[in-house]
């Protein structure tokens, strides 16, 4: 039998799946490399219909990053449809995630698979950005600390 979700837990999943079809649509739209994007709606859409909210998280967090591989102008383009069509952009989205590194960093350890796919994506975000190095070192002692366990 199927888990019953909330109200909120709806709202969630209606607001990941339309925010996830945007960016796929627009990508879309600009001819990137539109076999792959269209299995993805595929699967946003599959993951929508089981009520899976934890999975079209992960879609969710997959597709930003793979938007934030769009050329400039493209990118800004999508912030923009983005700011207009949900009141908020991939840069309002990343802050948040921004955030969430910081907890983990204040407490010291990873304790989900989420907090460490977070903090890998971040790392692999800065590794090559010589004004981050400083922030490089302790964050693979914390992947590597949650890796051994």
């Amino acid at each position: 039998m199927a888990k019953k979700i909330t109200e909120k837990q709806q709202k969630e999943l209606d607001y990941l799946k339309e925010w996830c079809l945007m960016i796929l649509n627009f990508m879309i739209s600009k001819n990137n490399n539109t076999p792959i994007i269209t299995q993805t709606k595929d699967v946003i859409l599959e993951t929508y219909n089981s009520q899976n909210i934890k999975g079209l998280r992960y879609c969710n967090k997959d597709i930003i990053e793979w938007a934030k591989g769009l050329p400039h102008s493209d990118f800004v383009e999508l912030k923009k449809l983005l700011q207009d069509t949900f009141g908020e952009d991939l840069i309002k989205n990343a802050n948040r995630d921004f955030s969430e590194i910081q907890q983990v960093v204040k407490k010291g350890k990873i304790s989900t698979e989420d907090e460490y796919r977070l903090l890998l994506s971040w790392v692999d975000e800065i590794y090559n950005d010589e004004s981050k190095q400083d922030e490089v070192l302790p964050l693979n002692k914390l992947l590597v600390a949650f890796h051994k366990k």
